[in-house]
């Protein structure tokens, strides 16, 4: 299946970036991030955000939903999120087949300041998220205008069609790190390693960690701990119980499943799960 030039889409990101530094990123056809520029770490706001499980169950809708009407059109989708960001999504088109999207966004226009501001103070009170700090990071969101953010579209639409069109020279090696971030996404429920990665790819440790680092700013393990968290945050909001979640997400060990969700997120799985249902 066609996928990604994922070396072509990194060189225009970073053309980009300079002129509209924001948060750039690229989706597999089924929507889930395999690439980011200048990495796929969210933005301090959207992290404080993503830490609660109510609110992190929306960013999630409003990422689903943004792919879906993409999907039924071909110009690029801007939308505001449901916290008052602007988004910019995508598809990336080859023979009338979508083989992946690009998107940009976690910025803010100026028309949307004070909405942001109140969505802030709103969800800091009703969900007690003074520990997460969330009015103290709205100052790091980037602001642009309208007429920057429009531009920024137009050239996301040009930048979707350049790589549908480089595709067509799509090599093993441009491909790699695309199809390797997509193995981990589909393999998080298994007891994935970086043995059987490096030996499904048949590269060496050194080459697989070389590649990760590139592309996702960490490590293969951190990677991997950070598909599974956030697959297991879902499972969580979905009422599966803590020992059918470590289990869906390829971990054995309850209790070593615990500590590790605790070190990451900053509370317990049944903590998290538990202020979902209370919202």
């Amino acid at each position: 299946m066609d996928t990604l030039n994922i070396d072509i889409v990194s060189a225009m990101f970073k053309d980009l970036h300079p002129l509209f530094p924001v948060t750039f990123c690229a989706l597999d056809n089924n929507g889930f991030s395999v690439y980011g520029y200048p990495n796929l770490s969210t933005a301090p706001f959207c992290c404080a955000m993503r830490n609660h499980p109510t609110l992190h169950h929306l960013c999630r809708v409003s990422d689903h939903r943004a792919v879906s009407v993409s999907q039924n059109q071909n110009d690029p989708y801007m939308y505001t999120c449901y916290a008052g960001l602007t988004e910019i999504i995508v598809p990336v088109r080859k023979s009338n087949l979508i083989i992946g999207y690009l998107k940009c966004g976690q910025f803010a226009v100026e028309s949307n300041l004070e909405l942001i501001n109140t969505t802030a103070n709103n969800y800091e009170s009703v969900y007690q998220l003074s520990e997460l700090s969330l009015t103290n990071t709205v100052d790091t969101i980037r602001i642009f205008s309208e007429e920057l953010a429009m531009g920024a579209k137009k050239l996301l639409a040009i930048m979707a069609e350049n790589a549908a069109t480089h595709n067509k020279a799509l090599s093993n090696d441009y491909s790699l790190p695309y199809e390797i971030n997509s193995y981990i996404e589909s393999h998080v429920g298994e007891n994935v390693s970086i043995e059987t990665i490096a030996k499904h790819f048949n590269i060496s440790h050194s080459m697989l960690y070389n590649i990760c680092k590139k592309i996702n700013n960490c490590s293969v393990k951190e990677y991997i701990i950070t598909r599974k968290l956030e697959r297991a945050k879902t499972h969580l909001i979905n009422g599966y119980s803590v020992e059918n979640t470590a289990e869906c997400v390829g971990i054995d060990d309850t209790n070593y499943f615990i500590r590790l969700f605790k070190s990451k997120v900053g509370i317990t799985p049944k903590q998290f799960q538990l202020a979902y249902e209370i919202k």
